[in-house]
């Protein structure tokens, strides 16, 4: 039996067959939807504070921070829980449920109506 030798890359160069999809001229890709933890710098930044360079979730002052941005109904002088802060944020952002189970973080909705709503002071 004879041996073909191929060279290297024969496969890959042809193995895009027919036209290559093409987006037409002037339309521009539809921007990426922000993460978690870009929402979450979005909002430290808005409210005074430093952006995190690590996935981390909002200190007790940062939720402070955004309380006294929202005129939300919680008293800063004294920090109090977190579960005391997101439920005021709650209370004063539409797009966040009162209801919510105030011992978990925000999820990524609620986060886009908190930017959304600093934004919109």
């Amino acid at each position: 039996m004879a041996r073909v030798q191929i060279p290297v890359g024969a496969f890959l160069s042809n193995a895009i067959v027919g036209p290559r999809a093409t987006r037409p001229s002037g339309d521009n890709p539809p921007p990426m939807a922000k993460t978690v933890d870009e929402l979450r710098n979005e909002i430290r930044v808005e409210v005074g504070r430093h952006e995190r360079l690590v996935s981390s979730g909002f200190t007790k002052e940062a939720l402070a921070a955004i309380c006294e941005s929202l005129d939300a109904d919680v008293e800063t002088a004294t920090i109090p829980g977190k579960e005391v802060m997101r439920q005021g944020i709650s209370d004063v952002v539409d797009g966040v449920d009162e209801t919510r189970d105030q011992s978990t973080g925000f999820r990524k909705g609620e986060l886009e109506a908190i930017a959304a709503a600093l934004d919109g002071e």
